[in-house]
């Protein structure tokens, strides 16, 4: 699921996905259609992680995404302990 009419009218996440399709699109092979679908798809379904020197990002793990789930979040992640 890509939730991309949501996204789309989010004005606090629309521009950047604009930027991010444009960017993709001219600077790939792959079709605006498709770029606006990978965006979608990862905003929606990614995990945030961040590395102890300080780096952070967000990646789709395949496993974890066999998992059945509802769009409608039913839990809270919380961090017990003291980070760096």
């Amino acid at each position: 699921m890509d939730h991309i009419p949501e996204l789309e009218s989010d004005a606090s996440v629309g521009p950047h996905m604009r930027d991010v399709i444009e960017f993709l699109s001219s600077a790939s092979p792959i079709d605006s259609a498709s770029a606006k679908r990978a965006y979608g798809v990862l905003r929606t379904n990614a995990f945030g992680f961040s590395t102890e020197r300080g780096g952070e990002g967000a990646a789709l793990f395949a496993r974890v995404s066999l998992l059945s789930h509802s769009c409608k979040p039913n839990l809270q992640h919380v961090q017990v302990g003291q980070t760096n």
